[in-house]
């Protein structure tokens, strides 16, 4: 994962596992996202949550799934992005 945060060039990264709670952007209108037994790295001085790329994954599984379930077209997320994109 990352040796440095994207969002602040801080160095100091803790390895965190456990249940995680993924707060959505606005423009997707659904409930926090959980994913237990997760594994990510968080930054020590902003806390900024770095995802590897199978946590992003399930996530967006979780996203499209509950979409589909409302009715609502799915185009994913753009996790390259500064700001998620749905």
């Amino acid at each position: 994962m990352a040796e440095i945060c994207p969002l602040c060039g801080n160095k100091s990264l803790i390895k965190r596992n456990g249940k995680l709670h993924f707060d959505p952007p606005k423009h997707i209108s659904t409930e926090t996202v959980i994913v237990k037994d997760a594994r990510w790295e968080q930054c020590e001085e902003c806390g900024e949550k770095i995802f590897s790329v199978e946590l992003e994954m399930e996530i967006d599984r979780i996203l499209r799934e509950r979409c589909s379930i409302q009715g609502k077209p799915w185009k994913g997320l753009s996790w390259a992005d500064d700001e998620l994109v749905g």
